[in-house]
């Protein structure tokens, strides 16, 4: 007797389930982008949970699972041939076939959604934090530069540079993760609308290659991971971490997991992570000085301490080699792709922005702090 074909024998529950689940998230989605209080209240409850969830069950494993995902894109793309090819051979089994693959995008979808889809529309940090961006001058610039001069020459006392080029960090990754929680737990007793969690960076195996993407770190929301490309000069590897680290905690927009990553580097008991931060923060103020004012940039150029000076011009030649290639023109438009589809115009531009929320800080908030 011929088997009768049931709609759930072509659409299993568990699909049904996944697909009612991701319509969900949709909904919630397109409500979030344009509700304030809804973005928060999902980023702050379901979002919570998701990244507690994720970061908990990828901080077992002692390595990157993001770059074992990345490294099996081929192994990936063979399975999925020989799947066809299977499939042509046995036309009866496409069905579960495809329900399976539906199932798994499904499922990546939905945690991807769950971990940050509503963290990049709710209210802003400077907001939570009652600060008020205005439009900067170059005098802005300038003196914020200044600040950022002043407070890292205050830090190199305790800095070491072996070869008086780079400096060093002074602690390993585990080290250095411990400084990082310890920094969020006195960052999060003045902000408590951050997410309180201990998390840890992970280092890149293949590091070296990455920096031809000119990534220096990742948070991947499959997996809650914060990695970190250990190729790049150690005040770079360290910003990035407390970078990435702000992600882990469900702030989506890039200009302000920058900003957020000053406060944490700022707040940070260790003299090499705040000298990372200030340092971090000094470069972009003169990039974007160097746009808006050649005299005002000169003229802080020649004001900052010239170990500090050192560092970049370090920095600068150590990036010659990565500065262009077919990698990072690809790895540039599909980051750019990602963050205007997350509702921020100004793409990769929009690091670039944490200028604005720096000197904001330091000009005028900071003051009405103290």
């Amino acid at each position: 007797m011929k088997e009768k074909k049931t709609f759930f024998k072509y659409c299993p529950i568990y699909l049904i389930v996944l697909i009612a689940i991701a319509i969900a998230m949709v909904v919630i989605n397109i409500i979030a982008r344009n509700n304030q209080v809804f973005a928060d209240t999902i980023n702050d409850s379901l979002g919570r949970v998701a990244r507690w969830v994720m970061t908990a069950i990828s901080g077992i494993v002692p390595f990157s699972l993001t770059e074992t995902i990345i490294l099996c894109i081929p192994l990936y793309v063979v399975i999925f041939v020989l799947l066809i090819i299977w499939i042509f051979k046995n036309t009866d089994k496409f069905y579960k076939v495809f329900s399976s693959l539906l199932a798994t995008m499904l499922v990546i979808f939905i945690i991807a959604q769950c971990t940050s889809g509503s963290s990049y529309y709710g209210k802003t940090v400077a907001e939570k934090m009652g600060i008020k961006v205005e439009k900067l001058s170059a005098k802005d610039l300038y003196d914020t530069g200044v600040i950022l001069a002043d407070r890292a020459a205050a830090e190199l006392e305790d800095i070491v540079f072996p070869e008086q080029t780079y400096s060093v960090m002074p602690y390993s990754i585990d080290e250095l993760n411990d400084e990082l929680n310890k920094a969020w737990d006195k960052v999060i007793e003045k902000y408590d609308f951050f997410q309180p969690m201990q998390t840890k960076v992970k280092p890149v195996m293949i590091s070296f290659l990455w920096t031809y993407t000119h990534i220096s770190g990742l948070y991947f929301g499959l997996t809650g991971e914060a990695n970190l490309n250990m190729n790049y000069p150690d005040f770079v590897i360290v910003s990035s971490a407390a970078h990435e680290s702000a992600h882990q905690r469900g702030i989506g927009r890039e200009d302000e997991a920058s900003f957020v990553e000053f406060i944490v580097c700022m707040n940070s008991d260790s003299p090499y992570m705040r000298y990372s931060g200030y340092m971090d923060m000094l470069h972009e103020v003169m990039d974007k000085l160097s746009s808006a004012d050649s005299t005002l940039n000169k003229k802080l150029r020649s004001y900052i301490n010239k170990r500090l000076m050192n560092e970049f011009v370090s920095y600068g030649d150590f990036f010659v080699k990565y500065a262009s290639n077919p990698a990072a023109t690809v790895s540039d438009k599909i980051n750019d792709t990602s963050i205007i589809s997350h509702g921020q115009p100004e793409g990769v531009k929009s690091y670039g922005l944490v200028v604005d929320l720096v000197c904001a800080y330091l000009l005028h908030y900071e003051q009405t702090q103290n």
